[in-house]
């Protein structure tokens, strides 16, 4: 008798196929990366850790689309996007990933609700439904009263929900985290990741988080351990 299928595997939201990425050219050329491979199921979350010098900011942008390796393969929902050309790369970076940074990136002459609609600006939806989406996550996050306030007038702990709810604007389906505790007290640090993984469970979005705090490291399903442009080793938590 045949015994009924389990649920099928979440299918890989990225995909980091032997990436090298190098630095200069002859003997003062630098390897950033080494041939990292990993895998990243659609809605998990995983952090990335490592000493400085690691890789892990490189590797941050090879897979957001923002610098493009020497060689190897990375796929985002299956599209390999060495393939694509700038004007291809540029429109996934707006919507299909979201960005979230230690420094928050928040434009200071721009009120906090024109902030999270920018990517919404950008991709040519409407004035209207701009405004409404990005309320709705104001709303979620706690901080629509402060919709009209310019980033200069919120403390970090609610300049970084400004830039989370701005990285969904667009409903991407990769968030990418860089250091995004970095410069919050212990408080808000722990708000920040329980908003950011919050975007896995209630959102189904794929997060990836890089950070060399390990208490912030192990609050994700995989480690992915970075050492001298290479995978070291993935801690299962």
């Amino acid at each position: 008798m045949m015994q009924p299928e389990g649920p099928a595997p979440a299918p890989n939201s990225i995909e980091v196929v032997d990436l090298k990425k190098r630095y200069g050219h002859g003997p003062e050329a630098t390897m950033a990366l080494r041939g990292v491979t990993f895998q990243v199921k659609g809605g998990e979350f995983i952090s990335i850790s490592g000493p400085s010098g690691s890789g892990k900011s490189t590797l941050l942008n090879m897979i957001g689309a923002l610098d493009r390796p020497t060689s190897g393969k990375i796929f985002l929902d299956g599209t390999d996007i060495s393939k694509l050309s700038s004007v291809d790369l540029a429109r996934m970076r707006n919507t299909k990933i979201g960005f979230v940074f230690q420094d928050f990136n928040l434009i200071s002459r721009m009120s906090t609700v024109e902030n999270v609609e920018l990517p919404l600006s950008i991709a040519g939806v409407r004035q209207s439904e701009r405004r409404e989406r990005a309320m709705a996550l104001l709303e979620r996050f706690g901080i629509a009263g402060k919709a009209d306030r310019s980033p200069r007038e919120l403390s970090g702990g609610q300049r970084q929900r400004v830039a989370v709810a701005r990285a969904l604007a667009s409903d991407p389906s990769i968030i990418l985290a860089d250091e995004p505790t970095g410069n919050l007290d212990s408080e808000n640090a722990k708000l920040t990741m329980d908003f950011l993984e919050k975007l896995s469970t209630d959102f189904e979005k794929t997060l990836v988080v890089i950070t060399h705090d390990w208490d912030v490291a192990t609050r994700a399903q995989r480690v992915v351990m970075m050492r001298d442009g290479g995978v070291e080793r993935i801690v299962e938590n």
